[in-house]
């Protein structure tokens, strides 16, 4: 139809109605493509708001990680610091001997802490996540990951 139309503007050499054809379609095209981008740029802020409850969530859990960690710690230390007082007080029966080993068993090995990043770096690998943020909260991102990962 509305090629007909331009067609029909042409051949009747109407040049004003040719480029007001033009300008609809141009124009239309315009609203278009904008209201698209609007979409997709919502779409995205609603993704970021998303993924930013999802690295509260990952934050708190790390917090419990680090607090049973630290627990767990303090216990092995405990027992630790019992075998070296029985080793210093070098007592040699069955009770101390099981002290000792039980202490010696407690420093074995390495107490490692893995805290999850999986939403931390959602978001900072994300172009289109750390362009909806500001600078401060961008560099607050940046600084996170750079703590996590060392």
């Amino acid at each position: 139809m509305l090629l007909r139309r331009v067609t029909e503007h042409v051949n009747d050499q109407n040049w004003f109605a040719v480029a007001l054809d033009f300008v609809i379609v141009v124009a239309g095209v315009f609203i278009g493509l904008q209201v698209s981008q609007w979409n997709e740029d919502a779409q995205t802020q609603r993704a970021l708001e998303q993924a930013k409850n999802r690295l509260e969530a990952e934050r708190l859990s790390n917090l419990e990680l680090t607090e049973t960690f630290l627990t767990d710690v303090a216990a092995r230390l405990e027992r630790a610091a019992g075998a070296i007082e029985v080793l210093r007080t070098c007592e040699a029966d069955e009770a101390s001997m099981q002290i000792v080993n039980d202490g010696l068993n407690q420093i074995r090995g390495t107490a490692t802490l893995k805290l999850r990043m999986t939403a931390l770096s959602a978001i900072t690998q994300n172009s289109a996540f750390l362009s909806l943020m500001d600078e401060p909260e961008r560099e607050q991102v940046k600084e996170l990951e750079r703590a996590l990962t060392q």
